[in-house]
């Protein structure tokens, strides 16, 4: 008699693997991918490196993405499944691993997922949020009575043509 495999169902999320991840990298990241409305769920290792540890979390993923971060070697690592065999899409090491590189990184693991297009660090105008304009004043209650007016001739105009 042969056992069924057993099939582990999961929820549709970025998978994030962390292996002595250093306070204040793994933030930055989920950040991103929050800003980007796409879920993720994180979980430790015991040994790893990045790249690796990416491939594995992006075959763990429902949504086909995994993001690997190695302290020890100081490696962060962005992986989709369909890059089987092939290097990580995005890798952060050394001296580009800063918040606004990690929040980019998260950011581009949930519009990976959203097939958006991605942000790299030369488009760094596109990300930042645009200046508010003002609003126009409200009409003044004259300005309202004049509006008013206006809309009514232009309907009684419309209902000549139309017969």
């Amino acid at each position: 008699m042969s056992e069924k495999p057993q099939i582990v169902e999961r929820r549709p999320a970025v998978e994030i693997v962390t292996f002595r991840a250093p306070p204040g990298w793994v933030e930055p990241v989920q950040w991103g991918i929050e800003e980007e409305e796409i879920p993720f769920e994180a979980a430790e290792a015991g040994q790893g490196g990045a790249a690796e540890l990416a491939h594995e979390a992006a075959h763990v993923s429902a949504l086909n993405v995994g993001i690997a971060f190695d302290g020890a070697a100081g490696e962060i690592a962005l992986h989709h499944r369909d890059l089987a065999g092939r290097p990580p899409l995005f890798t952060l090491s050394g001296a580009e691993i800063e918040p606004g590189a990690l929040m980019r990184l998260g950011k581009n693991a949930a519009r990976l997922v959203k097939g958006n297009p991605l942000i790299f660090a030369d488009d760094a105008a596109v990300e930042t949020p645009r200046a508010l304009k003002p609003r126009p004043p409200a009409p003044r209650t004259d300005d309202r009575a004049l509006i008013e007016r206006i809309a009514g001739l232009v309907l009684q105009q419309l209902a000549k043509t139309s017969e």
